[in-house]
């Protein structure tokens, strides 16, 4: 792409000198994927003050931003683009900068679908503890609580004490042990029993 037409030489996009021995840098420090087109062809001078350069996050933001925001007019209208970074400016083919543009577009889509799945997988597990207190709720709720009871020793105002046998939300069933009622299972309406304070665990 920047290589000097019928030469074995190639042009440095920061210097645009062409030399025969040329390094390819990565544009940003660190990418996660390596791709060619996110490479400066610079020579060996221009590489080392590059990578220099590039270790200050503040200016490269703004270099990948200046590419990022450059119009298609720009892009255009001049062969080669160019683009400043710190006291330098590094040319660009007209194909090269739509490939570096375009792939920056694509890690962002990626970044961005990334944090979504992972905003969408915390909602889902936040939606999902949603639901499944309401239904430990349910379970927990109004008369259905007393089904604890069976088991329990309680006393009834009336009947003496007993065990409660059954529980099945809307009667008790009290197995009585003493009192007028000794020896004998009575069923009774929970709700009654309850509005009316007739039964206590002792």
């Amino acid at each position: 792409m920047y290589k000097v037409d019928r030469a074995y030489k190639y042009a440095c996009q920061m210097c645009h000198e062409a030399f025969p021995n040329v390094e390819m840098c990565q544009i940003a420090n660190s990418p996660e994927v390596e791709l060619d087109p996110m490479n400066l062809c610079l020579c060996p001078n221009c590489a080392s003050e590059y990578k220099k350069m590039r270790a200050d996050e503040y200016d490269l933001r703004y270099f990948l931003e200046d590419i990022e925001n450059l119009s298609d007019a720009e892009i255009g209208s001049m062969d080669p683009v160019e683009v400043g970074f710190g006291n330098e400016t590094i040319w660009f083919t007209q194909t090269h900068i739509a490939e570096i543009r375009e792939l920056m577009a694509l890690q962002q889509a990626a970044d961005e679908y990334k944090d979504n799945g992972a905003l969408s997988t915390k909602s889902s597990t936040k939606k999902e503890e949603v639901e499944a207190d309401p239904e430990a709720e349910i379970v927990l709720s109004g008369i259905d609580v007393y089904k604890g009871y069976i088991g329990k020793k309680v006393k009834h105002k009336a009947g003496g004490t007993g065990v409660v046998s059954k529980c099945d939300g809307k009667y008790i069933s009290i197995q009585f042990s003493t009192g007028p009622k000794a020896g004998q299972t009575v069923n009774y309406s929970l709700e009654m029993c309850l509005k009316n304070g007739l039964i206590e665990l002792i």
